[in-house]
Order: C-alpha cells, then sequence, then structure tokens
C-alpha cells in the first residue's frame, strides 16, 4: 500500500461525465468536474477539490471508509520507531507506532522474553 505522498501525487481520480441532478456526496452540492476513485469499489461521484481535500486529511474512502494510503509517522528522520497495524474489536484497522526510547524498551523487552521462554523450555525437556 501507498504511502500518503504517494497516494496524494497520484490519487486515481476518473473523471466522469455530468450526470445530471446528482451531488457531491461530500458537500452534498452540484458536482463540478465529477470523478470517482479507483482506489475503492464503491465508486461514488464527488467534485474533484472536494475529495482531494478529503485525501488530505483522511486515508480512507469518503463513504465506505476503505483505507487508501498508509499514514505517515510524524517522525524525524533517522528516529528509531516500530509500526504496529492491527484489528480493533469493531473490526476497524489501527495504525500506531512507538517512538525512540518507547521503541527500544519493547524491542529489548520482547528480546528478553524470548529469552526466558526459551530458557524455561530448555530446563523443561533436561528435567525429563
Amino acid at each position: 500500500m501507498q504511502t500518503q505522498d504517494e497516494f496524494l501525487s497520484n490519487p486515481g481520480l476518473v473523471p466522469q461525465q455530468h450526470t445530471v441532478n446528482r451531488d457531491c456526496m461530500i458537500c452534498h452540492e452540484e458536482l463540478i468536474n465529477p470523478v470517482t476513485t479507483s482506489s475503492c469499489e464503491c465508486r461514488v461521484l464527488y467534485c474533484r477539490e472536494c475529495i482531494v481535500a478529503w485525501f488530505k486529511s483522511s486515508n480512507k474512502c469518503a463513504t465506505c471508509a476503505t483505507r487508501c494510503y498508509y499514514l505517515k509517522p510524524d517522525y524525524d528522520e533517522g528516529e528509531d520507531y516500530i509500526y504496529n497495524e492491527h484489528e480493533d474489536e469493531n473490526g476497524e484497522y489501527r495504525e500506531s507506532y512507538l517512538f525512540d526510547v518507547e521503541a527500544q524498551s519493547t524491542c529489548n523487552a520482547l528480546q528478553l522474553l524470548i529469552l526466558f521462554s526459551v530458557l524455561l523450555f530448555l530446563s523443561i525437556i533436561s528435567w525429563q
């Protein structure tokens, strides 16, 4: 999946012929330069300006909530971080980032947990 910058440089908008009495699903006004998105299946009509503005502030489709790009982490170049993506209790995907000391502490804790698990396993095997 693309990053925010990659997606916004070419959001895959497909121009549509203006349909009489159709409104934009974002501004609810008559369509101006109507487009649909190619990044999701809903194929809803939007004003070009409305959907571009939407995608600058959200990584999900304005109608069906399909994720169109990864959120860009807010970190300084060279800063250590861990990226995590998971599904929450409502079935929605969440993205999170752990930075610097927090990331290093998490890595160290995981390494210790693995080490102790291996030692425990070896001690159990040796008792048999």
